[in-house]
Order: structure tokens, then C-alpha cells, then sequence
């Protein structure tokens, strides 16, 4: 089912999608359409995540062994988070 039919095209301007890749590089802008397919990047704002970008992150707390962790200032600001995983192989 493509989501685009589920949801009306309206719905789609206050949302983005944010591209992460762990500690890799931050995608491109022109790698978006590959990521989440052409006609979500049309339609949906995409934002590239980027681990060393200080200015967009910020520290939620620390793992019980003493990790800082940081998320995505955009996702920590976001209304709903919807979370998919891959696994490349």
C-alpha cells in the first residue's frame, strides 16, 4: 500500500523525514530520492542526519556505562516520531 494513498497530500507539509546512518556520512541532498524513493522525497521535506553536527544534536542522558547519548534536535522537537529500521546486507 503506498502511504500517500492512505493520507491526502495535505497532511504532508508540517512533516519531514529525517535520514540517519549512524556515525556514516550524512546523505545529500540528491541521494534522498534513492533513500525514501522519488515521489516521497517530492512530496516530503528530508533531512540528512549528521553525528558530528553539534549544533543539531543534543545530549538526553548517559548509558548505564557512562555513554553520552544525543539525538536529532528535530526529532526531539517532533510531534510524532515514526522510527524504521533497515538492515544492510
Amino acid at each position: 500500500m503506498n502511504i500517500f494513498n492512505a493520507c491526502p497530500g495535505q497532511f504532508w507539509p508540517g512533516y519531514f523525514l529525517c535520514a540517519t546512518a549512524g556515525l556514516h556520512r550524512p546523505a545529500p541532498p540528491e541521494e534522498f530520492p534513492l533513500i525514501v524513493g522519488p515521489e516521497v522525497a517530492a512530496r516530503l521535506k528530508v533531512i540528512s542526519h549528521d553525528a558530528f553536527a553539534s549544533g543539531i544534536l543534543q545530549q538526553v542522558g548517559v548509558s548505564s556505562r557512562g555513554t553520552p547519548i544525543w539525538l536529532h534536535r528535530h526529532y526531539l522537537e517532533a510531534g510524532v516520531e515514526v522510527i524504521i529500521l533497515m538492515e544492510g546486507g
